[in-house]
């Protein structure tokens, strides 16, 4: 940056003002821009967190039907039932234990599973969108100068234009030549 004025103080002050100013310019602009991102991420992982608490609960109404596991429940409930009839054990009672809950399982379990994998990749979106929003607000937090000054301008020891002794030499080379021609 380079600043001409009659005051090389003023000139000095001016080129190190127009670092500074651009400097505060662009992190003003970047924390904007910051700023709408890390909105942007915040309010997409606010959705998402309500959006598996809904489905959460859907899938507590069939917690609470006492599905909880959809494919362990069929194997433990069909080995336990083939347990009881190979050792002669099968009552009544449990003959209509059984029936219930393989009803039961037949009737809500794959919902139930879906609705668990479903929350699993809901899940797995939101640690997404959580890194997203970590990363939105270190750079809300963390923004950096843009200038980089290799020295700061300083009023010049010597007048550098225009001097003097050229500006004589020249207008009497003119001058001389003027009154030859």
């Amino acid at each position: 940056i380079s600043a001409v004025d009659i005051d090389p103080k003023i000139a000095s002050d001016i080129a190190n003002d127009i670092a500074n100013l651009y400097d505060s310019l662009v992190n003003d602009m970047q924390k904007l821009r910051a700023v709408e991102a890390w909105i942007t991420a915040k309010n997409a992982y606010e959705r998402e967190k309500d959006y598996i608490r809904n489905v959460e609960d859907s899938l507590d109404i069939y917690r609470q039907l006492g599905i909880l596991d959809y494919y362990q429940e069929v194997e433990r409930y069909s080995e336990a039932y083939g347990k009881a009839i190979g050792n002669n054990t099968l009552t009544s009672k449990a003959q209509r234990f059984f029936d219930e809950k393989f009803e039961l399982l037949k009737k809500y379990g794959k919902q139930s599973q879906s609705l668990a994998y479903y929350v699993n990749e809901l899940k797995e979106n939101l640690a997404l969108l959580h890194i997203n929003l970590t990363k939105a607000e270190q750079n809300l937090n963390n923004l950096i100068t843009h200038k980089y000054i290799a020295s700061y301008a300083q009023p010049p020891d010597k007048k550098t234009s225009p001097k003097r002794s050229y500006i004589v030499i020249f207008s009497t080379l003119g001058g001389f030549l003027f009154i030859i021609a």
